[in-house]
């Protein structure tokens, strides 16, 4: 990630401030994809509810550059693949806003750059100002390219999450039942409404 300053001198005190990001549409899905990986070898299951909370916007943000690129592929039914991923963010964020598990909350910072770079490469395809066209052959090599690698990126971001939910489930199973066994106040434990819901 490009972490370069320049200095901005307001009111006689210098303020940093980041300068233009200027990666290219490869280089923004290859960090986005390098941030998925680390959802997957390096989350806890105390991440989950933070993944899951910041799920539809990262699909979101997918959806939009998958949008731009031209000769968007189909799956076997000869459906767009990202259609079924949009309806599953958006039923993931219309739960959250609705204040079901995980309710409101922080975001997982991994998953939300992701979603922040997405919009940045769709700038980069959809934008003015781009160099020459390259040639059609050269042009949908580069956009199978692009495709595989937002929906790789979004399966092992989807793994990761699936792998902290999966721990942080069997978390809650666990002082449930402990909590039963040692007869704490029901307030003290998790719910089995909060499992079911965590489990969905």
């Amino acid at each position: 990630m490009a972490c370069e300053y320049w200095w901005l001198t307001c009111c006689g005190r210098r303020t940093p401030v980041p300068a233009p990001d200027r990666r290219t549409v490869g280089e923004l899905l290859t960090d986005g994809d390098a941030l998925a990986r680390e959802t997957l070898l390096d989350s806890s299951p105390d991440d989950a509810p933070a993944m899951v909370r910041s799920w539809g916007e990262l699909v979101g943000s997918a959806a939009v550059l998958w949008a731009v690129l031209p000769s968007a592929p189909t799956g076997p039914s000869g459906l767009d693949p990202m259609e079924r991923l949009l309806a599953v963010g958006e039923a993931i964020g219309r739960s959250v806003t609705a204040r079901h598990w995980p309710g409101q909350g922080p975001t997982d910072e991994r998953l939300t750059q992701i979603a922040d770079n997405l919009p940045r490469a769709r700038n980069l395809v959809d934008g003015s100002g781009r160099p020459p066209q390259p040639t059609t052959s050269t042009m949908q090599a580069g956009s199978q390219d692009a495709h595989r690698k937002v929906m790789h990126m979004l399966y092992v971001a989807a793994h990761g999450t699936t792998v902290a939910l999966s721990g942080y489930v069997k978390d809650l199973q666990s002082r449930l039942d402990v909590g039963a066994r040692r007869r704490q106040p029901l307030a003290q434990r998790p719910t089995a409404l909060e499992i079911t819901e965590a489990r969905a």
